[in-house]
């Protein structure tokens, strides 16, 4: 039977699904979506085949795969994600380095919460002013997450910014909770 290929865009749709159908129905480890088969995709899948009943393989077969794609619709049908906080004000607002913004606040506590998880992308004070430090851990942000690193914050490096403290930050809190201190987030 045909397996999925060891990088690319079907494995990132993989790991996408399975940190999906994890975050909604629970018991299968969390993966970053990085387009890499490694170790924790792999410990991800055996858990998913180990749950749904199927050889625990660690690779994606057809028969696999199939399931990850119908326990992902049932996962879509009996929870529905929730929008993200809707804290960045319109689509036309830029928060320019230098300049004091009320919607800092949030963006710059949801960046420490990622600062803590992800060191290398600088460190920062809660402040409401867009300063120096603030810019550098948005433009490390931005240079992860494939966007123009320019240290402004438009709708999109938010929309990034919150995605990602969702996903490694907010859900983390949740899983810990859950599962207790040893369960690890990602890849």
């Amino acid at each position: 039977m045909p397996t999925v290929p060891d990088i690319g865009l079907p494995i990132r749709n993989l790991q996408t699904f399975l940190r999906y159908i994890s975050n909604t129905t629970g018991g299968i480890p969390n993966v970053l979506p990085d387009g890499f088969y490694g170790p924790r995709t792999k410990a991800s899948v055996e858990a998913f085949q180990r749950r749904y009943g199927l050889p625990v393989t660690g690779e994606v077969d057809l028969t696999t795969w199939n399931a990850v794609i119908d326990a992902l619709d049932e996962a879509r049908y009996l929870y529905e994600e929730p929008p993200f906080a809707k804290i960045f004000p319109d689509s036309r607002t830029v928060i320019e380095p230098g300049s004091a913004h009320e919607s800092l606040y949030p963006i710059q506590g949801m960046l420490k919460g990622l600062t803590r998880r992800f060191p290398r992308l600088g460190e920062l004070e809660v402040t409401g002013v867009h300063d120096e430090a603030s810019v550098n851990v948005v433009k490390n942000t931005q240079s992860c997450c494939g966007l123009k690193s320019d240290g402004c914050i438009n709708r999109s490096t938010w929309d990034h910014i919150a995605a990602l403290y969702e996903a490694f930050v907010s859900r983390d809190r949740v899983k810990q909770a859950e599962y207790g201190p040893s369960w690890e987030g990602a890849d």
